[in-house]
């Protein structure tokens, strides 16, 4: 089954893993060095699990002084059909 995440800011992004994701999330912002970065995934424990994961992903990946410009968490869709990788 594909996942299919799309936010507010036009950034989409899937995923065709066999678990039953429920929610993805996207952040993205700019380093101390000004280049810029970002990060997505996926949740399988609904908005709030999606949202733990991200600040998680956030707090182990990023160096101090990154800026978080944009954060949300939106429901994914599914598509029956799997999509070739």
């Amino acid at each position: 089954m594909r996942y299919t995440a799309n936010f507010s800011n036009g950034f989409t992004t899937g995923s065709n893993r066999k678990i039953p994701a429920t929610h993805g999330w996207h952040a993205e912002g700019t380093l101390r060095s000004g280049k810029p970065w970002s990060l997505s995934g996926f949740s399988t424990n609904g908005a709030l699990g999606a949202r733990m994961g991200m600040e998680s992903a956030l707090k182990t990946t990023l160096p101090p002084g990154a800026i978080t410009e944009f954060s949300e968490v939106v429901a994914v869709k599914h598509a029956e059909e799997p999509v070739p990788a």
